[in-house]
C-alpha cells in the first residue's frame, strides 16, 4: 500500500469502519479498501468500546488520580521557577551596602 498523506476522519466514518471490521474475515484487505493502515481500524475500535462502557465512580476516580499524579512534576517545576524568580527579584531590592544606599531597584510608586 503507497504511504498516503495523513488525514484526519471523522466519528462517522470511523464507526462505519468498525462496524466493517465486525462482518469481515480479511482485516487487511478491510484497511487496504479503506486507505487507512490496520493498527487504525484497531485503535477505533478500542476507543468505540471505551466509549460505549459505562465507568463506575471509582474508576473516575483512579483516572482523576492518575492525571493529577502527572500534572504534579508540572506544577512542582513551576513552583521552583516562579520562586526562584522571586528570589532574585527580592535580592535585586536590597541595598548592595550596609551603609542604607539606594536599592538597586526602585518600588513601585503606587
Amino acid at each position: 500500500m503507497a504511504k498516503k498523506k495523513w488525514e484526519r476522519r471523522g466519528k462517522q466514518f470511523k464507526k462505519q469502519a468498525v462496524e466493517q471490521m465486525e462482518s469481515c474475515a480479511n482485516i487487511s484487505a478491510l484497511s487496504q479498501e479503506l486507505g487507512v493502515a490496520r493498527r487504525a481500524l484497531y485503535n477505533w475500535k478500542a476507543e468505540q468500546a471505551a466509549a460505549a462502557e459505562p465507568r463506575s465512580p471509582e474508576q473516575n476516580l483512579r483516572r482523576e488520580n492518575a492525571r493529577l499524579k502527572q500534572s504534579l512534576p508540572e506544577k512542582v517545576l513551576q513552583l521552583d521557577f516562579f520562586a526562584g524568580a522571586l528570589r532574585r527579584i527580592e535580592e535585586r531590592r536590597r541595598p548592595s551596602t550596609g551603609s542604607g544606599g539606594t536599592p538597586s531597584t526602585s518600588r513601585s510608586g503606587k
